[in-house]
């Protein structure tokens, strides 16, 4: 790569990290070059080239500063430059990007745990030793029939793990990722792909992860909100309803399971429903089963993949069993296999042999049911005290659903709430941090709802502490 590029692929990425935002003044040419190491007239050669993208401007006798860029631009111009740009780094972008009723989310999103932290789900395991991080390298798997070997021994234990859980996979249909983001958006780009129609449109469950918009717009899909309901998931109804009036949908995106943020679980009549509504118009289905392991019942709830082996996506990743340090993810792509790995390698992606190795090492322990088992029964605990301490301070008024399999809670406020500017600054002032209902949904009614995971702390007395701040933040803004 010359330097040119390497210059230029440095800037892009510190404007889409947030390292330097919209309306921000970038070094000058000669600082910028001295720090890089390179010519003055190659440094003027990165801005000009920059800034005829519209990803920067020049201001006479002021400098160059961080223009306002859509995400396309940013998109297109970093797959041209360094390839698939990392799921994290355009997600974090859209983060800070997003209106919420003129909040000042980018100072917000620094301090907001919106996902579980390691401490939540990390598990103690004595079956990795050592020799998978240090002693395993590319040197000793380079040949290809090992990495062959290691691909399908990982692939045949996921199969199995997932079979202990009810669900049927083909070894040959399993492809890992790096992250579940990442799976997402191959399967995503591999459904529109394979309907080749410019008017085809995602289908969105709503509320939903975070994840699904952004992937959307990352990738410059167009996609339309179907309704879910928290008590039973995504509405078979709504979805009736817009192919009727024309829609054309290129795949549907949803979690059966424990949906994150409301925690709804889709009863098998609906899923049932469903499955033949999208096999009847032939649209696949893709299943992220992110908590699907932490139902806090006797039994897994079977993810809707068990009913369409086929045109059903499913997608899962590690690290909410095993912890962040193996944010991997996994799908099982059945007839959309081809087209799926054929994204894959359009990316570059390729997930660490050495890591694969670990990984089916640790889907080998015996003790792997148990453990995840002692961990559903702690977050139960936990979600439940939090819960109740919750209740018993703010008012009747205020609707609490708690999760049947993951560590958050979906609080909505009275209807006398007009914005939630004034309450999310409140919360932020008294170092309580949620995620609002905005980056779940556009849909009005949850305009005063927002997300609080319960389980950052292992400690009861932190749990506790946490819960009471929630409460009386509550209970003071509806006060007041």
């Amino acid at each position: 790569m010359t330097k040119k590029k390497v210059l230029m692929e440095k800037l892009l990425i510190s404007i889409i990290n947030g390292m330097y935002r919209d309306g921000d003044k970038l070094p000058s040419l000669r600082k910028f070059a001295n720090l890089n190491d390179a010519s003055l007239y190659t440094t003027l050669n990165v801005y000009n080239e920059l800034t005829s993208f519209g990803v920067i401007e020049s201001r006479p006798k002021k400098g160059y500063f961080v223009a306002k860029s859509d995400y396309e631009t940013l998109y297109n111009l970093s797959r041209s430059l360094i390839g698939f740009l990392p799921a994290q780094q355009m997600i974090r972008y859209h983060y800070d990007k997003r209106d919420l009723e003129a909040f000042a989310y980018d100072q917000y999103i620094d301090r907001v745990n919106c996902a579980p932290t390691e401490s939540c789900f990390q598990l103690s395991w004595s079956g990795i030793s050592d020799e998978y991080f240090s002693g395993v390298t590319f040197g000793s798997i380079q040949s290809p029939e090992r990495l062959k070997e290691i691909q399908d021994l990982l692939a045949s234990r996921i199969a199995l793990w997932m079979l202990s859980c009810g669900c049927h996979f083909m070894t040959k249909h399993i492809t890992v990722t790096n992250s579940a983001a990442e799976a997402l958006m191959f399967a995503i780009r591999a459904c529109h792909h394979t309907s080749m129609q410019d008017d085809y449109v995602l289908g969105i469950e709503s509320p939903g992860s975070m994840l699904f918009a952004y992937c959307a717009r990352i990738l410059a899909i167009d996609y339309r909100e179907i309704r879910s309901d928290p008590s039973s998931g995504l509405c078979a109804e709504d979805l009736a309803c817009q192919i009727e009036s024309g829609t054309k949908f290129s795949a549907i995106l949803l979690s059966s399971c424990n949906a994150d943020p409301t925690g709804a679980v889709m009863p098998e009549c609906n899923k049932k429903r469903l499955v033949d509504l999208c096999q009847k118009h032939q649209i696949p289905i893709i299943e992220y089963d992110e908590y699907g392991h932490f139902c806090f019942s006797r039994h897994r709830h079977p993810p809707i993949k068990v009913l369409d082996h086929e045109m059903v996506i499913y997608v899962s990743d590690f690290s909410k069993v095993f912890g962040d340090s193996f944010p991997f993810g996994f799908v099982e792509s059945g007839q959309y296999t081809k087209m799926l790995r054929f994204q894959k390698s359009l990316s570059g992606s390729r997930v660490p042999m050495n890591m694969q190795v670990a990984l089916s090492e640790l889907l080998d322990t015996e003790n792997i049911a148990g453990s995840i088992e002692k961990s559903r029964e702690r977050i139960d605990r936990t979600v439940k005290m939090f819960m109740e301490i919750v209740r018993g301070i703010v008012p009747g008024a205020v609707r609490i659903w708690s999760s049947q399999g993951s560590p958050f809670l979906w609080v909505e406020l009275p209807g006398g709430v007009k914005s939630m500017r004034e309450f999310l600054s409140l919360a932020l002032s008294q170092n309580v941090l949620i995620a609002p209902g905005q980056l779940f949904t556009t849909l009005p009614e949850y305009g005063r709802c927002f997300r609080v995971n319960c389980c950052t702390s292992k400690k009861s007395r932190q749990i506790a502490a946490g819960a009471k701040a929630l409460g009386n933040v509550i209970a003071a803004f509806l006060e007041s």
